[in-house]
């Protein structure tokens, strides 16, 4: 038998996206992993939130964008993260994002 997380409602808060404010709604658990994300870049949750909306292909929603993205941190093996961090901070300096979230 699998040990489930507990299941919780998404809850929706709103952040910075390009200067816009965007509902986004997400289970408290990809909440907290978008958190640590955005600590272990040095970057401000708005600016992450940010990032993964560019990336993301037109056809896939921000909240979908979102939970992929903590996951495939979870997955990374420790040294793809670092090489992850230097490139989103490479990314960073040549595309500064306004985050009144940090």
């Amino acid at each position: 038998m699998i040990d489930l997380p507990p299941m919780d409602r998404p809850r929706k808060r709103s952040v910075m996206v390009e200067g816009h404010p965007t509902s986004v709604s997400l289970e408290d658990a990809f909440w907290s992993g978008l958190r640590r994300m955005a600590q272990s870049e040095g970057l401000g949750l708005s600016q992450l939130v940010a990032e993964i909306d560019r990336r993301r292909p037109v056809e896939v929603g921000l909240a979908t964008a979102i939970r992929l993205a903590v996951l495939a941190r979870r997955e990374q093996p420790p040294a793809e993260m670092a090489d992850a961090r230097h490139q989103v901070g490479a990314a960073r300096q040549d595309d500064p994002v306004n985050d009144g979230g940090r």
